[in-house]
């Protein structure tokens, strides 16, 4: 018997990480605060302003990376909780997601393949009703040429010809009880060049990959190709 999908036989080696302290935010505040707030009111009216944002941003940077240092190693240990939690979770009720998913399946598949054959003889009862419908005015028209109407004869021969088909109701696959069934269309690509071009969406990627290989000496027609300034630190 094969196991179930999802299921994990092998000894679980994984071990539950242990959490560090949270960093001091008081400590932390002491020896950043100063270059945090001179930063932040920091305006450039000048170019010996400008000139002089430069060292800011080394001591913001050197900030950054000492924060780093001492938050990343807390922020690891966690998200290491936080997957081995997910881990367990996961291994305990992805069994059951795996066989719930596959008892739907099969429940959308039988509805499927019933539907197709409630459709097919829903058809067929509908052309036997027609058949009859057409035979019945035929037999009309012999009854009116005994009788000498040869105009109502040849009115019901015409209407024997252009009988609709009639609308004869499907049945329904059954219900079942806290199960909501779906259903609806969906269109399948058959071939994208004969698509038509209200279903197609311009693709902002292609168009950014063009507008950064060749700038703005490339025309594309309904773009605007504009340059974006920004600035950061290596």
């Amino acid at each position: 018997m094969s196991k179930p999908k999802g299921t994990n036989n092998k000894k679980d080696k994984r071990v539950k990480p242990v959490l560090p302290e949270l960093p001091n935010r008081t400590a932390i505040e002491k020896r950043t605060g100063p270059i945090l707030q001179q930063a932040t009111v920091y305006t450039i009216t000048s170019l010996d302003h400008y000139t002089a944002a430069k060292p800011y941003l080394d001591r913001l940077d050197a900030a950054i990376e000492w924060l780093k240092s001492i938050y990343d190693p807390f922020v690891a240990a966690h998200y290491g909780l936080h997957k081995w939690s997910c881990e367990q979770r996961n291994d305990a009720i992805g069994p059951f997601e795996a066989a719930k998913k596959h008892v739907l399946l099969e429940i959308s598949t039988w509805d499927m393949k019933t539907a197709a054959e409630n459709k097919r003889k829903a058809e067929a009862a509908a052309r036997l009703l027609q058949a009859e419908q057409k035979k019945d005015l035929v037999t009309a028209a012999k009854r009116a040429e005994r009788q000498g109407d040869e105009q109502a004869a040849a009115e019901l021969r015409e209407l024997s010809g252009r009988v609709p088909m009639p609308a004869v109701a499907v049945e329904q696959a059954p219900r079942l009880d806290g199960v909501v069934k779906t259903e609806r269309w969906v269109a399948v690509i058959e071939d994208a060049h004969l698509v038509p071009r209200e279903y197609c969406e311009p693709s902002q990627a292609l168009l950014n990959l063009a507008a950064k290989q060749f700038g703005d000496t490339i025309k594309i027609a309904g773009v605007r190709i504009e340059k974006v300034y920004g600035a950061h630190t290596r």
